[in-house]
């Protein structure tokens, strides 16, 4: 390559080159490019300033993660799950929040534990050597940066009150967090989150299930295997429910697959129920949807939430329709840490 052409590439690094540009999860992404013997950071800046932003490839995760500057030999850090709105958004901000400090401490080769004493989950979780269910077990010095931070609408804000948190505390700091550090200003919004192998395992430790999900579950087992999970949050499924009754039935006549519908709202389901009974459809055993949280008790939503999550980490793809990323924050958590492809209908 020629000075000049080199020094034109430097200039569209420099103009258009996103500052969260992640240089191998664009490679890996994009695996055409690597074919192409494009493996270099320089390389892969190079394709994404001429090529990638009119091709609107994928170059971020999505997750805006923890940095810390001078970080100290050892801590632990414990998130206590508090569930004062216990639902999907808030559970799926909680989990999303654990992937990114449980990744911050892999790095750093810190100790990252999970508590739900102080939440009616614990009931339904085991004990395992990275959970916390003690019912009696109490903290006084839980740092809860929620209700911290409930005036404070910045994302940046928040971030970097948390990282400064995190660098101020002891070698031992309790907090709890559902703060979700998906950066929904990112441009090209990828939900799937690249976590390194550690963190999946570590991941996969902090949500062991219960005797009661387990049990719930095995009579739902034989359903779920193979299926595809459908996840249709509240805040679309109560402003636009036809559109979306609409598009779960035509996407399904296009391609009949075992198909599983998760919601928490239940008007959605009397809706689909109505409009199902009546397709036209050879296939129509293979769409399932669950009907265990149509009752109002707390304690039975509770186990409903739970075996959701349970059945996601079975499925095959999870399809989810929601407006904005934070009502997503579980089946983005599932598909990260259970590697199921993760489609947006």
């Amino acid at each position: 390559m020629s000075k000049e052409k080199d020094l034109r590439v430097l200039r569209l690094i420099e103009k258009y080159l996103p500052p969260d540009f992640d240089w191998q999860y664009y490679l890996d992404a994009n695996p055409d490019l690597v074919a192409a013997n494009i493996i270099t950071q320089y390389g892969s800046e190079k394709h994404y300033v001429t090529y990638g932003i009119r091709e609107k490839r994928k170059y971020n995760d999505g997750l805006a993660y923890l940095n810390i500057k001078n970080p100290s030999l050892n801590k632990t850090i414990t998130n206590y799950f508090l569930d004062k709105e216990l639902d999907y958004v808030n559970f799926g901000g909680f989990l999303i929040s654990c992937a990114n400090l449980a990744q911050m401490c892999i790095k750093y080769k810190w100790k990252f534990y999970v508590n739900y004493s102080q939440s009616i989950i614990c009931d339904y979780m085991q004990n395992s050597e990275h959970i916390g269910c003690h019912k009696n077990k109490t903290s006084k010095n839980i740092i809860d940066f929620d209700n911290l931070t409930q005036q404070m609408p910045d994302f940046q804000s928040k971030k970097t009150l948390l990282q400064d948190i995190i660098l101020i505390g002891n070698d031992s700091l309790d907090i709890a967090t559902s703060f979700s550090t998906l950066d929904i200003t990112i441009r090209y919004r990828i939900p799937k989150i690249k976590l390194c192998k550690q963190t999946t395992k570590l991941l996969k430790e902090i949500i062991p299930f219960g005797k009661k999900i387990n049990n719930k579950f095995s009579k739902f087992q034989l359903w779920c295997n193979n299926y595809n999970v459908l996840f249709a949050s509240k805040e679309i499924t109560k402003k636009q429910p036809e559109m979306v009754i609409d598009s779960i039935i035509r996407a399904y006549n296009k391609n009949p697959g075992k198909l599983l519908i998760i919601t928490e709202d239940h008007l959605f389901y009397r809706s689909f129920r109505e409009e199902f009974n009546g397709m036209r459809s050879k296939n129509k055993g293979n769409i399932i949807y669950l009907n265990q949280l149509m009752n109002p008790n707390y304690d039975a939503f509770v186990l409903g939430l739970l075996l959701d999550v349970k059945i996601m980490t079975q499925c095959k793809k999870i399809y989810y329709f929601s407006e904005d990323l934070e009502s997503c924050g579980i089946p983005i958590f599932m598909s990260s840490v259970y590697d199921k492809e993760l489609i947006n209908l």
